[in-house]
């Protein structure tokens, strides 16, 4: 059978140099570079109109030869991955041209793509908006220059995603246990706390793309599998908010869900939840609170987790193939560590502070952790080593899955079979697991070998993981 994959080579090479061609043009004749690079100046109001056209113009026609290769090399010479269907080759597709062509886009323009996938949500779907402000709490170590600034005027926006048959069941539930006093409880110091139990997500985006908005669709599957509103956060991103703005916005969200004279959630009643560069920053929120002796949440749910920033792992390199991140030069203008860390002239060592690369920190003494990747995606290796570091630690249970052929957060892809087996996942693990951990803390941690997990399709290394639990 013919290979169609040199054509789609070839194809992506011409355009590159096409693209080449045009900025050296641009160049010769003393023109700026920013035909169809949005330039760091501003622009004359007069032409922005024109700029944004081009611009757009340039990345659809990329976005649709591309498309095109891919879809031909699919049906003629097999996908990629044996599972993969025809939407996953496309959705690769269109998202590596996003990132693989930055030096058409800028950050803003960069978001406006992003979000248009997203623009669908479950009509099953109740959405609240809203906002909190942030008031001087007086954090301490990294987040405490930051928290000098707090003068409880920034505001936090936010949204509670449920579906409505849940939502639904949780009036009746509250209705029911308002008439006996069940739906609070009074501790020792009087003080009244709410029994809801919830999901607190933050989204991936490598620090400077995505949304509490573009994760809504997932937000709304993890409600309905676990049984519990998800509480979604916009957290400031790079580069306009660099580290630690995203840390000191989530730590926030949680004390504003376990404020007594709030919400009242108690922090064992929160699963906090996060994909990617989000999953990273949920590791740091874990990091943060017990390092500052603050009551930590129920539990951890990480798809994907970007936890080494220093992206120096051999998975970058052997499944850039399948997957649709990859490792960016050092001289994009989108790198996101550039992007996140660029105020630190020592960005060499920054890059591997705990907060920001949670590979290097201390795992130990975290509430359970159920961490989910694919086998061909770049961030394999490093959360690899995630998931035996804090095995390794004997007091942080680890629940580790890795699902074959699978990209790098898998499960947004909701056609997918392998997705909604890990989201059926993450509600046995919220409903079941947590709860016996909570039940059995004197229990050896992490090796119980009384779980039952259920039996997925996973790659060998994670099955021998899963039953060493």
């Amino acid at each position: 059978m013919y290979d169609l994959a040199s054509f789609q080579t070839s194809i992506e090479n011409k355009l590159r140099k096409s693209q080449n061609h045009q900025n050296d043009d641009s160049t010769n004749n003393n023109k700026s570079k920013s035909v169809l690079v949005k330039s760091s100046c501003p622009r004359s109001n007069n032409n922005d109109g024109g700029w944004l056209l081009l611009d757009h113009a340039a990345l659809l026609t990329s976005q649709a030869t591309v498309l095109t290769a891919n879809f031909f090399t699919h049906h003629l010479s097999g996908p990629r991955k044996p599972s993969w269907p025809i939407q996953l080759t496309l959705m690769c597709a269109a998202m590596r041209t996003l990132t693989d062509h930055t030096h058409l886009v800028d950050v803003e323009m960069l978001r406006r793509f992003i979000n248009i996938p997203f623009a669908f949500t479950p009509s099953d779907i109740i959405v609240t908006p809203v906002s909190f402000k942030v008031l001087n709490r007086g954090l301490q170590g990294i987040l405490e220059e930051l928290e000098e600034k707090e003068t409880g005027v920034r505001e936090i926006s936010c949204e509670w995603v449920v579906p409505k048959s849940l939502w639904r069941k949780i009036n009746e539930e509250f209705r029911s246990s308002a008439a006996n006093s069940k739906h609070i409880y009074i501790d020792d110091d009087g003080i009244k706390w709410s029994n809801e139990k919830v999901i607190l997500y933050v989204h991936g985006g490598a620090y400077y793309l995505m949304s509490a908005k573009t994760h809504r669709e997932i937000n709304y599957r993890i409600s309905k599998v676990t049984g519990r509103r998800v509480f979604a956060i916009n957290y400031r991103l790079a580069p306009e908010g660099p580290f630690p703005c995203g840390l000191h916005d989530v730590v926030h969200s949680f004390l504003y869900l376990t404020d007594p004279n709030g919400l009242a959630i108690q922090p064992e009643n929160i699963v906090v939840a996060g994909d990617s560069a989000g999953g990273g920053l949920a590791l740091a929120l874990l990091f943060y609170l017990r390092d500052n002796h603050v009551p930590l949440p129920g539990g951890a749910v990480l798809f994907s987790p970007w936890v080494d920033l220093t992206m120096s792992c051999a998975s970058w390199v052997q499944n850039q193939h399948y997957d649709y991140l990859f490792k960016q030069k050092d001289d994009d203008p989108l790198h996101p560590v550039k992007l996140y860390l660029h105020p630190y002239e020592e960005r060499a060592k920054m890059v591997t502070h705990p907060y920001v690369s949670p590979l290097y920190g201390d795992l130990n003494s975290l509430p359970p952790l159920l961490i989910q990747c694919g086998d061909s995606e770049v961030l394999r290796d490093e959360i690899y080593l995630l998931a035996n570091k804090a095995s390794e630690t004997g007091t942080t249970f680890v629940q580790h899955e890795v699902y074959e052929d699978m990209v790098h957060v898998f499960q947004m892809f909701n056609f997918l079979e392998p997705a909604t087996k890990a989201l059926d996942s993450v509600g046995y693990f919220v409903k079941n697991i947590i709860p016996i951990y909570q039940r059995n803390t004197s229990l050896p941690q992490p090796n119980r070998k009384s779980f039952s997990i259920p039996d997925y399709k996973l790659s060998g290394a994670a099955a021998r993981t899963l039953n060493d639990l």
